[in-house]
């Protein structure tokens, strides 16, 4: 931090570090299962555009939003405990179509200048954690 640094360059580091925390998360399921074919946003994150742009540049893959994709956590809950439920027989209503409403595809120009500066990121992590 700097005296000159701003408001917006201090929201725009929070969100990068958070899509740098998410890349860590995604490169530790990839060493378990590297087959990702769709990634769909739900919550209150899937309303800002900026915000999955840059995810989607972070992660180098496309990212959805479906519609109601502000529900999609709740609703992923509910499917789940239907599935559980023995009463409900026919388990083939409980999944219906997703409806995509908007598609996000990664930046290669941004994407570049985001894994150099994911990689310093990772270092003051790594750092800060020996520390502690």
């Amino acid at each position: 931090l700097k005296t000159t640094t701003n408001q917006a360059s201090l929201h725009y580091a929070v969100l990068e570090g958070i899509c740098f925390g998410i890349l860590d998360g995604i490169n530790a399921i990839k060493l378990v299962n590297s087959d990702f074919k769709e990634i769909f946003m739900v919550g209150g994150g899937s309303k800002s555009s900026f915000w999955i742009s840059l995810l989607a540049s972070v992660i180098n893959k496309k990212l959805s939003v479906c519609e109601q994709s502000e529900f999609g956590a709740a609703l992923g809950v509910a499917r789940l405990a239907m599935f559980a439920d023995n009463s409900i027989k026919d388990k083939d209503l409980i999944i219906k179509d997703i409806v995509v409403k908007e598609h996000f595809n990664s930046s290669s120009k941004h994407t570049k200048i985001l894994q150099k500066r994911y990689e310093v990121w990772k270092e003051i992590y790594i750092s800060n954690k020996k520390n502690n």
